[in-house]
């Protein structure tokens, strides 16, 4: 007599896979969750963006006030357009230039050098200086002449999401929060 086990002989094969419902439910809650993380992506990269551009103007300045006490001399921060000459406007989302102003004219002339610049700021991210201040001069004992700059970067969110960069009068950079009124796009 046989005693091995025998499989039956009516088994229904075995499933592998998902079926459709299971296929289109799973797509249907990926979808969903895609869509809803998606605005916190765009704001993370805009707050991204917006750190990286007052890091950056913050280093630029901070880089001026070591090279004028380092170097004893002036040295000017100022907006540019084209990273070769100071634009003498308010606008600082083009770039920026820090060069040794030997001769304290506050005027980028043949000889003196560049020590610094930035291109533009990230896409969107707008900058703006105080009224009546296109450029900031650091002594030679790191402070800075004349009245406090502020420049507020702002973006398409509005001012809420915007950064104050303040310079007071020793010549130390900070952040802040922006005020309604500085921001290019107050719409916040």
């Amino acid at each position: 007599m046989d005693t091995t086990p025998h499989a039956p002989l009516s088994q229904p094969p075995r499933q592998r896979g998902l079926s459709l419902v299971e296929m289109v439910t799973t797509l249907a809650v990926a979808a969903i969750l895609a869509g809803a993380s998606i605005p916190g992506f765009r704001d993370m990269q805009a707050n991204s963006r917006m750190r990286s551009a007052s890091h950056s103007l913050i280093a630029a300045f901070q880089h001026a006030r070591m090279r004028a006490v380092s170097e004893v001399t002036q040295v000017i921060v100022c907006p540019s357009l084209d990273g070769r000459r100071c634009s003498g406007g308010l606008d600082w989302q083009y770039g920026w230039l820090v060069y040794d102003d030997h001769n304290r004219n506050r005027t980028l002339d043949p000889g003196e050098r560049v020590t610094a610049g930035h291109g533009p700021l990230p896409a969107g991210v707008m900058g703006r200086a105080t009224v009546g201040r296109p450029l900031m001069v650091y002594r030679s004992d790191g402070s800075a002449f004349g009245n406090p700059i502020t420049v507020t970067l702002c973006d398409g969110r509005g001012w809420r999401q915007g950064r104050a960069i303040i310079v007071n009068q020793g010549g130390r950079a900070r952040t802040g929060p922006a005020e309604a009124s500085r921001c290019p796009t107050a719409t916040g």
